[in-house]
């Protein structure tokens, strides 16, 4: 099989596998336990297959880059029919490739449906089992972040120093009724939002709109009742924080404070 791209996506642990992305558009499934290969997945167009595997419920979903405008979604059934074969070359339930491309854009998914936003920043609410987009929504923003979800609400942040949120529906929807104003930070983000106890994290470059010269991680404030979000304060650094910040609330009960790590 093909080598790790050169970005080095972590591998997605689910259900007794591992999904590792490869060059040359393939996603490679291996027993965890005995890290034996069971099948592999080939995208038609190549490219790279930069963007984090969304595990659900029996299927992984995932974005491929063949350039800034060409790639597909695709959602593939993780059954290893050829239990044989540790080469089996994946058939996909569907794919889609009317949208655009994905880099560094993994997706989250629902009961009905999966979202991702692609590589020219439109956010696709598409439905699980026809691999059909039912929303779009076009930014006009490069994306470099998975979609995050809290409290009825996803998020995502880009390039042009916009954090989003969407409201959704009962039916898991796109609420486009009651839209949330996106928090401009200035600069740019590659983080996926870390979010918890209605405080958001991310990192970015370039936060100068908020006194932070260079570099920095934006802690953000969240309304619970309308999902209005703002900006409580940035925490320098020497860098710039790419990575996507882990939370951990381990101590919380014993000295009140939670604890973000990028």
């Amino acid at each position: 099989m093909s080598a790790s791209a050169f970005n080095l996506v972590p591998p997605t642990y689910a259900d007794g596998m591992l999904f590792v992305l490869l060059s040359g558009g393939q996603v490679q499934c291996f027993n965890a336990s005995t890290l034996e290969s069971m099948w592999v997945y080939t995208d038609p167009q190549g490219g790279r297959c930069e963007s984090s595997v969304r595990y659900d419920d029996g299927y992984i979903y995932v974005g491929f880059f063949a350039s800034t405008t060409v790639g597909g979604f695709a959602c593939i059934s993780v059954t290893d029919e050829d239990p044989s074969s540790q080469t089996e070359e994946k058939v996909p339930i569907w794919r889609n490739s009317s949208l655009g491309s994905y880099y560094w854009d993994g997706a989250w998914s629902n009961e009905n449906y999966v979202f991702v936003i692609t590589n020219g920043g439109t956010l696709c609410c598409i439905d699980k089992k026809t691999g059909d987009a039912v929303q779009t929504v076009a930014t006009g923003q490069t994306s470099r972040s998975n979609i995050s979800y809290y409290n009825g609400r996803i998020y995502w942040a880009n390039q042009s120093g916009y954090l989003y949120s969407y409201n959704l529906t009962a039916d898991g929807r796109l609420d486009m009724e009651n839209l949330i104003e996106p928090l401009y930070f200035g600069g740019a983000s590659t983080s996926t939002p870390a979010i918890y106890n209605n405080r958001v994290y991310i990192g970015i470059s370039n936060g100068g709109n908020f006194g932070v010269e260079g570099y920095g991680i934006l802690v953000g404030d969240i309304n619970p009742e309308t999902g209005a979000m703002s900006a409580a304060y940035v925490v320098p650094t020497d860098g710039y924080p790419q990575t996507s910040g882990l939370i951990v609330n381990g101590y919380e009960e014993e000295d009140g404070y939670v604890y973000v790590y990028f």
